[in-house]
């Protein structure tokens, strides 16, 4: 299980998001609509974990997973990517 309590969320391409991350879990703002916050959980299967469990934006549609190693114990940054 990754821990990512005050990680560094980021997009692919380098982009700084402002998150809230605590404990497994953060949350975004749409980083396409800037108006819906979508919620990730940094667990195997889980709601935004990978390319198979993505997290969606209930109002512009955009789907995001995490890109990092979640096999990792703890991480100070999580790279999302838009699929």
């Amino acid at each position: 299980m990754s821990k990512i309590t005050n990680a560094k969320v980021q997009l692919e391409n380098g982009q700084v998001i402002k998150s809230d991350a605590h404990g497994n879990n953060f949350a975004i703002i749409c980083p396409n609509c800037k108006q819906f916050p979508i919620l990730f959980v940094a667990l195997k299967n889980q709601k935004g974990a990978s390319i198979n469990n993505p997290a969606g934006c209930k109002n512009c549609n955009s789907i995001y997973y995490i890109k990092s190693d979640l096999e990792k114990e703890a991480l100070s940054e999580v790279i999302i990517k838009q699929l």
